[in-house]
């Protein structure tokens, strides 16, 4: 019955903030058709919803708790470099905001690009936690078009997650590498993801290594709003329309998955405080993708509410304070 409640509490309160007029339809149409051009017809095909607009059990579903998240990594070493890349006279792939080289740069926090040299590596990202007890490992994200989603591992001078190409345009850029970490010139032992808090796939033995906790969800103080938001630029451009509340996460403060972008559409479902930038306690905003450069509409997440304020109202990163 609760369930059912939230959902009709969700619906009512969404019509009355979008107020849709055909000309909102048509304007979407559009939109929708830019993103189909720029992933290609197999965008992004694995956390993201497929086959039409998702029926949700409630507005809380797919908020989940920092225990519920559970992704781990896989080592994949960069074998080839990519025209851009060449281009500028060094070697390796791009870190991308989407699954395609027409997709923007995930740039690094000093505005340089975020690349991974040949011979380097970078963990690929699973799927969400595994079901059943224990947080076994999960299956690898499957590939939209040929590309990853991953996480720059320790022998690379970045850390900014986001697409790579595994396989584009007949050229393979990334192999697996299960033996990273084996050799004793190898940066880590493992690869452990964002902050060194996830795990590697390859092995129990690497969760104490990373700091891995198995825990389960938590969604307490998630409460409802219910009210449609655009994304906004900093106003400075890039890096800092790269920053930490354009990344979409599993759960507030945890795992990134996917890039919002200024201009994108979403529907806030709830706000939960959770922690930023070392020990501030902020908001997070639970949303709902409706027009996304980069996400498909439909897919659920965390990002920080200073994703929707000027910039003059956001929580600094510590390298600007």
């Amino acid at each position: 019955m609760g369930e059912r409640v939230d959902a009709l509490l969700a619906t009512a309160a969404e019509r009355l903030a979008a107020r849709r007029t055909r000309r909102d339809a048509l304007r979407d149409g559009g939109t929708l058709a830019f993103g189909a051009a720029l992933l290609g017809t197999d965008a992004i095909p694995d956390v993201f919803n497929t086959g039409g607009p998702p029926r949700h059990a409630s507005w809380r579903d797919k908020a989940y708790g920092m225990g519920e998240v559970g992704v781990c990594y896989t080592p994949m070493r960069i074998v080839a470099t990519e025209p851009a890349v060449e281009k500028l006279g060094a070697s390796g792939v791009i870190v991308r905001k989407g699954p395609s080289f027409d997709a923007e740069p995930a740039p690094r926090n000093d505005g340089r690009l975020a690349i991974v040299p040949v011979g380097r590596h970078i963990g690929r990202q699973s799927t969400r936690r595994a079901p059943g007890p224990g947080c076994r490992p999960a299956p690898v994200r499957p590939m939209a078009g040929g590309w990853a989603w991953g996480y720059p591992a320790d022998d690379v001078v970045t850390n900014k997650s986001g697409w790579v190409p595994v396989v584009a345009g007949g050229v393979r850029y990334l192999v697996h590498d299960e033996g990273y970490g084996s050799d004793p010139g190898d940066a880590e032992q493992w690869v452990c993801g964002p902050n060194h808090k996830d795990f590697d796939c390859r092995s129990e033995a690497s969760k104490p290594y990373c700091g891995y906790n198995c825990t389960g969800g938590d969604r307490s103080g998630l409460r409802y709003t219910g009210r449609m938001r655009r994304v906004l630029a900093s106003g400075h451009g890039e890096p800092r329309d790269s920053g930490e509340e354009y990344y979409l996460r599993y759960a507030a403060s945890s795992t990134a998955f996917s890039y919002l972008a200024p201009g994108d559409l979403v529907f806030e479902l709830g706000l939960k405080q959770a922690l930023s930038y070392g020990p501030n306690l902020v908001d997070w905003s639970f949303v709902e993708v409706r027009e996304g450069r980069f996400t498909p509409a439909g897919t659920r997440g965390f990002c920080l509410k200073d994703a929707f304020l000027p910039e003059r109202k956001r929580l600094k990163r510590p390298g600007l304070r």
